[in-house]
């Protein structure tokens, strides 16, 4: 149904009239279905648009939408950057609210080491400003173009940099948030007027109630304002960048030095790992997969096949037991003495667990330091094909490294062979690093081809199998991308966390104001009741080829056929 006169008037005086859209093109460019997070499909456009948009461009706007929306009996989601699916509506009775216009850094305070910043402030408009008063910010898997505040508040949270900026779970401070009811709150020390230094206060912490490990994809109100935490950067307070668009690279500064190590076991990374880690020698430390590495490393998708064509790929890109096993290293120095004693415990632990450095190019170093610094080298992984996915979003010990890595191929199995369902590359394509320097975050990333159902279908079948694989095994860690109905399928490796869940979205959300496509619905979907028999079926060998062909029909028809209510 279209906006009513009334609505649209009700919007526009909350917002400005320039501000309001029902146009139907307008409402169809809100509705990019960019395949991550979204149910995999070949039309770009996801099922359901909206109904009209909304640019509010403070917090009390932001209330008047929300307080129209009840009114009228209209949905609403929001979002900053908008980035993959997670943004689209779920109702044919729904806005997309753009907070593109809160796009302010309203402080950095260089002393408490932390930002006040509103939803459509990037990760790289942030850390831009905060260099120059020598802080850093995290930048999730995202990339430098998300929102710090989304993801700290509402959706996941977990990015390269991890060893030294934590993740954004904890990186939350005071906050200020419209609830689906329309009332705005404020929590932590900004509710009681003493700045925006502490997301908690006496009593349970909220942070908790409102985002979990995961966080409520925009299906739990409307965050407009954060404070956020920063990070030392001994660095200088601009980047000097070199090469030319694409391959543009950084020029790696003074006291600071990458690494690229590799070992011939996971059991020695694993080892090796756990020394880094205590040694807190590492400013950026991670595990990209060789063929992700070859992609970020060539210009265009054809200057790939070729290197890899010819067999002229550099080390870092080769997919085998030399080169497969690695971490790449950025050491960060305030002093050359500081520099020099990093190096030698890098040489000490390399010496310890039997890994050896392999060497780079000047370009490839400046190239990688780059990708370090400001994961910038989101779009070119993401270039090959027409869609990826990821899933295995692991938060467990280091101990666990070897067994996630095998699991990972295990799953990805012959689909990311030649002839597989997958685009071919490297056996697993996890992506690894140390979470606030401590455990293992990995998540297995790959592209598949939006076209063909059956690869369609292969990316529903791994989800299931990967979720399966760390419930059932235990010992893999928290599946941190079990979204939507995920949640509930596997709800017991995790304390039956969607009962409480539940329990806040139906007390906070007494309107259904938010469609819970990503988050928790308000009611289990039916087929929840029926999944402990079907898990043991689904998964038993006998039954894969059936299991295979469930997943390419629901590629095709979509999951509403599954997840909504009979007839």
């Amino acid at each position: 149904m279209p906006l009513t006169a009334e609505a649209l008037r009700d919007l526009e005086s909350a917002v400005g009239k320039g501000n309001v859209s029902d146009d139907s093109s307008t409402c169809m460019s809100y509705a990019w279905n960019a395949g991550l997070g979204g149910m995999p499909k070949p039309n770009r456009l996801a099922v359901v648009p909206p109904i009209g948009v909304v640019l509010p461009a403070n917090t009390e706007q932001v209330q008047g939408v929300v307080k129209a929306c009840l009114k009228h009996g209209i949905k609403f989601k929001p979002h900053s950057t908008g980035y993959g699916s997670l943004a689209t509506v779920a109702s044919p009775n729904a806005i997309s609210v753009d907070l593109r216009r809160m796009n302010r850094i309203h402080e950095i305070d260089e002393r408490n080491q932390m930002a006040v910043i509103e939803p459509y402030v990037t990760a790289g408009q942030l850390q831009a400003e905060a260099m120059k008063s020598g802080l850093n910010c995290h930048i999730v898997g995202a990339g430098l173009t998300h929102s710090p505040l989304a993801s700290a508040t509402a959706c996941f949270g977990i990015g390269i940099s991890g060893t030294t900026t934590g993740n954004n779970v904890r990186n939350l401070l005071g906050l200020e948030w419209v609830t689906p009811n329309g009332e705005i709150l404020n929590i932590g020390s900004s509710g009681s007027g003493s700045g925006w230094f502490s997301g908690e206060g006496p009593g349970p912490g909220f942070r908790g109630m409102i985002r979990g490990i995961t966080g409520t994809m925009g299906e739990l109100g409307i965050f407009t304002k954060i404070g956020y935490k920063l990070y030392p950067w001994p660095g200088p307070k601009k980047l000097e960048t070199m090469g030319k668009h694409p391959q543009l690279g950084m020029r790696i500064p003074e006291h600071f030095r990458l690494y690229h190590l590799a070992w011939q076991s996971w059991e020695d990374v694993t080892k090796a790992s756990y020394e880094i880690n205590q040694s807190g020698v590492a400013y950026v430390l991670v595990r990209i997969p060789p063929n992700s590495y070859g992609m970020a490393l060539s210009a265009t998708n054809n200057d790939y096949y070729d290197l890899l064509s010819q067999g002229r790929l550099p080390d870092i890109a080769k997919d085998d037991d030399q080169h497969r096993m690695t971490w790449t290293m950025l050491t960060a120095a305030s002093s050359a003495a500081e520099a020099r004693y990093k190096e030698r415990v890098v040489k000490g632990i390399l010496a310890n667990t039997n890994g050896r450095e392999i060497a780079l190019s000047p370009d490839h170093e400046g190239l990688v330091a780059y990708f370090l610094v400001t994961s910038i080298y989101i779009p070119r992984v993401l270039r090959p094909s027409s869609a990826m996915s990821t899933s295995f979003g692991v938060l467990e010990s280091f101990s666990k490294l070897p067994e996630v890595m095998k699991a990972g191929e295990v799953c990805l199995g012959e689909d990311i062979k030649p002839g597989g369902m997958f685009m071919q590359g490297s056996r697993e394509e996890f992506w690894s690093w140390p979470s606030e320097g401590r455990h293992l975050w990995t998540e297995n990333a790959f592209s598949y081809d939006v076209n063909i159902p059956e690869s369609r279908g292969a990316v529903l079948r791994m989800a299931l199998e990967h979720d399966d694989m760390v419930q059932t095994k235990g010992s893999l860690g928290v599946e941190v991308f079990a979204l939507g109905p995920l949640a509930d399928f596997f709800s017991s490796a995790s304390s039956n966390a969607t009962l409480w869940m539940r329990k806040v979205k139906q007390r906070f959300d007494g309107h259904n104001a938010q469609d819970a496509q990503f988050f928790i619905s308000r009611e289990a979907p039916w087929i929840t009741k029926y999944w402990p028999f079907l898990r043991r079926v689904l998964f038993l060998r006998i039954f894969r080829p059936v299991f295979k062909r469930m997943m390419t029909h629901f590629a095709i028809v979509g999951l509403q056929a599954l997840m909504g209510k009979r007839k």
